[in-house]
């Protein structure tokens, strides 16, 4: 169980001086703010807006191909361009956010979010490409701020939902996008439209990162573990999670499961097409994953706000996804959309479920490393396995063709999906961050 912020209090008797103790007591002085839900709204909008540019392509692949004059390896790069990026971008965001604030780095992201949605609508596939890069780059200062934000403003009680509640507004991006596409782009002339609206949604998003984000932290802290250290330099930092066995297997675990969902995102409409689905479909499915995992980051993010049993969700989430997959692998056939929608729907609450739990379970078994660090690197690994998945996808689809090539491209999910939940049999979760909050305490006041 998670150690609670009046259990840390006796460990302020020795520090009267400490500018968090109020006058002549010794009882520590932490305080939430209401403005703390509206940071979560505004980076939320932020988060939303850069998934759902994403994914702009890959429901309306056809399209793309036809207004472009390029093939489907390249529509499938513009996707996973964003993967790439990530990899070494993640670093760079790191030392930004730590240096000089979240405020700082969001604003950041907001510009080149902005930015890069306005160069996509050049109507060249080059400068379309570019646009996507600059995505990719406003991306890293997206995926790892949910723990970021919750441990800076959030007391420990809140943590769990509100980490969930920012890497939900990602999947609602990615679900917007599966809608919006087909919605506003049913033919390759309609493309300019759709990334027109992008870049307005955009727009407004960066406007309200530098309106209403007015600080990067709370006057006071809402927790004892809030209290600002000094960060640990970027090497010593890595070599500290690398170090963690627990934080590797989780890596490599959940690493591939996003893969997993990244790669059936991105290819879900040359799966299905072959067997006489259109593109509205595909969308509508790749919508389902993202819809139906909503309720399921919600729930999983509750029970371990109550529980704090990291190990049975994760382990649960895990052979949710290794069914579904399963499922939706024998669904692939003419005439079978509801198979396809329920498989799809599972698929999208255990896998999209296992977002928050992970990214809290790799900062508890890495207390001393900063937050946004720690996360984002159980992010990269799911961008490495994502470009992994999605290139290895795109050959066999390529080599077999077709129906045939589909369903090697189904399988060749499923077994990545079996080997993740075998690796997490690995997994013993510890609580160091909860458990060790006496020890951050007296590092910061000691």
């Amino acid at each position: 169980m998670a150690t609670t912020d009046n259990e840390h209090s006796e460990h302020y008797q020795q520090h009267q001086g400490h500018p968090l103790l109020h006058e002549n007591t010794t009882t520590p002085r932490f305080k939430t703010y209401p403005m703390r839900f509206l940071v979560l709204a505004v980076f939320s909008f932020f988060s939303l807006t850069n998934a759902m540019m994403w994914i702009t392509f890959s429901p309306i692949s056809t399209n793309t191909t036809y207004y472009y004059k390029v093939d489907e390896s390249w529509v499938n790069m513009l996707s996973m361009v964003y993967m790439i990026v990530y990899i070494p971008g993640i670093f760079f965001a790191s030392v930004i956010v730590e240096k000089f604030g979240v405020r700082f780095g969001l604003i950041v992201g907001g510009l080149l979010n902005c930015a890069g949605a306005w160069i996509r609508c050049v109507p060249n596939p080059t400068v379309v490409l570019l646009g996507q890069i600059v995505l990719s780059m406003a991306q890293t200062f997206v995926l790892s701020t949910p723990v970021k934000i919750s441990g800076n403003w959030f007391p420990v009680q809140e943590r769990a939902i509100a980490t969930t509640l920012g890497a939900v507004s990602n999947q609602i991006g990615i679900m917007v996008g599966f809608y919006l596409s087909p919605f506003l782009a049913p033919a390759p002339s309609d493309i300019p439209r759709l990334l027109l609206v992008h870049a307005i949604i955009a727009s407004v998003s960066t406007v309200t990162i530098i309106l209403f984000i007015r600080s990067s932290s709370p006057p006071t802290p809402p927790s004892a573990t809030a209290l600002v250290s000094e960060p640990i330099p970027l090497l010593p930092s890595l070599k500290l999670v690398f170090q963690s066995f627990k934080a590797i297997v989780l890596m490599l675990g959940f690493g591939i499961v996003v893969g997993v969902m990244y790669g059936l995102s991105t290819l879900i409409n040359q799966i299905v097409e072959p067997f006489g689905y259109s593109q509205q479909t595909s969308g509508m499915l790749g919508a389902v994953i993202m819809l139906v995992g909503i309720p399921g980051m919600l729930v999983a993010g509750f029970i371990l706000q109550k529980t704090h049993a990291f190990r049975p969700i994760i382990w649960t989430c895990f052979f949710g996804v290794i069914a579904s997959m399963i499922w939706f692998k024998l669904s692939i056939r003419p005439s079978n959309l509801i198979n396809l929608v329920l498989s799809c729907a599972l698929f999208g609450f255990f896998g999209t479920g296992l977002m928050p739990i992970c990214m809290e379970a790799v900062v508890e078994c890495t207390p001393q490393v900063s937050e946004d660090l720690s996360a984002g690197l159980i992010m990269m690994s799911a961008q490495v396995f994502g470009i992994t998945l999605i290139s290895t996808s795109d050959y066999l689809y390529a080599v077999f063709k077709d129906e045939r090539g589909a369903h090697m491209v189904a399988w060749f999910l499923v077994g990545c999906s079996a080997f993740a939940w075998l690796v997490m049999f690995l997994f013993k979760p510890v609580y160091k961050r909860s458990s060790n909050s006496n020890d951050v305490i007296n590092a910061n006041i000691g």
